[in-house]
């Protein structure tokens, strides 16, 4: 300034009272973390205390959480409305007492070293009472300080300045609504101490404070609280030395205090089972991920849980979520860090904890996340970066958990079939017939996800993961085994096409059960091998010789559809029917066999077709290459015998699609009962499905035809030979 000028006037400066509110009620969205704030400054006290030997310090190498002689303790009496919070740390010295609480905004402690930094949080409780002391004694003094501030008083002030009707500042509501005053030390007080409580706490805010007076209500604050705070895992928790091993690989540790409420110590309630939309799912395991900046210094770590993921886990779960950590103090609520996700559901699907360590994260003043800095940057590219693996390994869940009930769903639909078929519970033919294509209708579904979900394993790791994971937790399943000797984890060398469904003419009349036909033009082809998905699907498995497929005997089979008409052609050999232009709905030719005449001319069989001479099994044997004329001995009754047919085991359909004859027969009166019933049912299915073309007249030539034929395979020949023939004919229907 030269000589001769006036000088300039200074600026005054004005904080009004609305600081004090913005300070206070403004400042948080939910009341109880105003526990958060008092716990954390109660905290930094504590290890001030062990640096300076007040107190004893804890033991990092411990090989259970060693809390010290620190202790925070929180206590509640709603009927009074009085909360208060206590710990044993350092205190405040008596000639520094004013000073250290009347500074708003003015802390001594380090940024990036101590849990709380700004000197505000000591505010928050003046929103939820009508007034707020703090008292406190330092080692070794016989001085007890109280500072007191009356909230109702701040709120009256605000009031008048909001509303215009008086002019207040900030200081001018500090001073009116705080008083200090100090005493001497009894027998009672604690030897260093600081004390913090709110009392005649606001009706409004008296739920969520206390939890309510019932003991559930109480039981949820102390949940949130136990994950909130800095504390230790419950002894239950299997991987909690894992995850204080890691720490300290890392050079770290997570800190970690004796909290109680109400004289019960928080634990954070991290289990094993969880529930999910879907069931309980299991932990199997913890997964830990280190985030480091190019330089190669930490910025944060994280742990979660390896579970199957079988859906987004219920909401009040309370360890639902990857929860952000900075101090081992939790910043925001469950759902800090879902939009780290590209779907933000996706932290519903998990369990775990991310712990913020670089200097440079630093939490914003409502502790609900990070200042925005270098260091947030590089941590969010870091944290987004890895969890598009984690959105992965929730969608491959979903994957293989669909595949699964696709697969265990035809398992126990299959059951129920072999039950009902055994029991002979099944009301009608059509009611049997309904069920059987429902059951193959989940068979092509459950090879479909098989197949699908082998595939996926092999070139997509997250899917690979979870699928291992469902494997422990069912110890013995096995989902994906298409024989015995197929890998566990590998689809099967030579996988089947599956049968495709052909369009259908509109007009074209419904059948109740589509059995497909050798197609005109395919007869005297090779029928192919019928699909392998056929074998029973991996599960619970039945024991050696009961697969579960097997097992369902008896039942008609829904066969494929006319693109794979071959497969469904399985119990009787081409060259043993009629006519191969009656298969294919034709008129017979010229040069068709006696026995085709008879057939196609409605006559009797017996009339027509004349035996040369009895059947034997050299001669059944070599009737399986000559085509249709051996049938006519089949037709004829053996010497000295009636030309009925005489009991035999039945036509047994062994599993929802495959045909084979079982020629054991039955000695007990009750058995060749039931094995004839059971016979006319698998008889009438060939006759009626293999044969839709032919009249009815024809069908029951073919179905005497059939009668006469079994009989003389069971019992002409001896139970070996049976056994050779019957595998003969299996072969030439491959």
């Amino acid at each position: 300034m030269s000589d001769g000028e006036a000088p300039k006037p200074e600026p005054e400066y004005v904080f009004g009272a609305n600081i004090i509110e913005n300070l206070t009620t403004g400042m948080y969205e939910d009341s109880r973390v105003m526990y958060r704030e008092y716990i954390q400054n109660a905290c930094d006290q504590i290890d001030i205390a062990e640096k300076l030997g007040i107190l004893r310090p804890r033991d990092p190498n411990s090989r259970i959480p060693d809390l010290g002689e620190g202790t925070v303790k929180i206590q509640l009496n709603p009927e009074k409305r009085w909360i208060c919070i206590e710990d044993n740390a350092t205190g405040i010295k008596a000639s520094e007492f004013m000073r250290t609480l009347g500074n708003i905004a003015d802390s001594e402690k380090e940024l990036g070293v101590h849990k709380g930094f700004r000197g505000i949080g000591r505010l928050c409780g003046l929103a939820y009472c009508s007034k707020l002391v703090f008292t406190s004694r330092w080692a070794g003094e016989d001085t007890v300080s109280i500072m007191e501030s009356d909230a109702a008083k701040m709120r009256e002030m605000l009031n008048e300045s909001a509303a215009k009707i008086k002019r207040h500042t900030a200081l001018d509501v500090l001073r009116a609504m705080s008083s200090f005053s100090a005493r001497s030390a009894t027998e009672t007080d604690p030897p260093h101490f600081f004390r913090v409580e709110l009392i005649d706490v606001n009706k409004e805010n008296n739920q969520e404070l206390f939890g309510g007076k019932n003991a559930n209500a109480l039981s949820e604050l102390k949940e949130f609280l136990s994950f909130i705070a800095p504390v230790p895992y419950p002894s239950s928790f299997i991987y909690r030395t894992e995850i204080y091993n890691h720490a300290k690989e890392l050079g770290t540790r997570i800190d970690e205090y004796n909290i109680t409420v109400e004289e019960e110590g928080l634990l954070k309630k991290y289990k094993t089972h969880l529930m999910t939309g879907n069931g309980e799912d299991q932990m199997f395991g913890v997964t830990f991920k280190d985030f480091r900046s190019d330089d190669g210094s930490l910025i944060a770590w994280m742990w979660f849980g390896n579970t199957a993921f079988k859906a987004s886990i219920k909401e009040d779960e309370v360890s639902r979520g990857l929860r952000l950590r900075k101090g081992n103090i939790q910043l925001g609520k469950s759902d800090s860090l879902r939009t780290m996700f590209t779907d933000t559901r996706g932290n519903g699907y998990f369990v775990g904890e991310v712990f913020a360590e670089s200097r440079e994260l630093i939490p914003n003043s409502q502790r609900s996340y990070f200042n925005e800095n270098s260091g947030y940057r590089e941590f969010e590219k870091k944290v987004k970066e890895y969890f598009r693996h984690l959105h992965k390994l929730f969608n491959a869940g979903s994957e293989v958990n669909a595949a699964i009930k696709k697969i265990t769903a035809y398992q126990e639909k299959a059951k129920v079939f072999k039950a009902k078929s055994d029991e002979g519970t099944f009301l009608n033919d059509s009611d049997r017939e309904r069920a059987q294509r429902d059951l193959e209708e989940l068979r092509l579904k459950a090879t479909q996800a098989r197949d699908s979900l082998a595939k996926k394993i092999g070139k997509d790791k997250e899917v690979k993961e979870v699928y291992e994971r469902r494997l422990k937790e069912n110890p013995g399943e096995n989902y994906l085994l298409l024989d015995a000797e197929a890998s566990p984890l590998t689809p099967s060398a030579n996988p089947k096409a599956l049968p495709q469904k052909p369009p259908q003419d509109p007009k074209a009349p419904e059948k109740p059960l589509a059995v497909a036909k050798r197609p005109t033009g395919d007869v005297g082809k090779p029928v192919k091998k019928p699909l392998e998905a056929v074998k029973p699907l991996p599960g619970k498995q039945e024991p050696p010789g009961k697969p579960l497929d097997a097992a369902v005997k008896a039942s008609p089979e829904k066969p494929e559809p006319p693109k794979k008409s071959a497969e469904a052609v399985k119990a009787l050999p081409s060259n043993s029917l009629p006519s191969n232009s009656l298969i294919q709905g034709k008129a017979a030719s010229p040069e068709k066999s006696e026995a085709s005449k008879a057939v196609s001319n409605g006559k009797p069989a017996e009339e027509s077709a004349v035996p040369e001479a009895p059947m034997t099994p050299e001669t059944f044997e070599a009737s399986l290459e000559s085509g249709p004329e051996p049938l006519k001995a089949a037709a004829a009754p053996l010497p000295g015998k009636p030309a009925e047919p005489q009991p035999s085991k039945p036509l047994a359909i062994e599993g929802p699609s495959s045909l084979t004859l079982n020629s054991v027969p039955q000695d007990e009166d009750s058995e060749q009962q039931e094995s004839k019933n059971e016979y006319k049912s698998g008889k009438r299915y060939l006759v009626d499905k293999i044969f839709p073309q032919c009249n009815r007249k024809e069908r029951k030539l073919i179905s005497d035809l059939l009668d006469k034929t079994f009989a003389i395979i069971q019992q002409s020949v001896d139970k070996r030979t049976a056994e050779k023939i019957i595998k003969k004919i299996e072969a030439e229907l491959r």
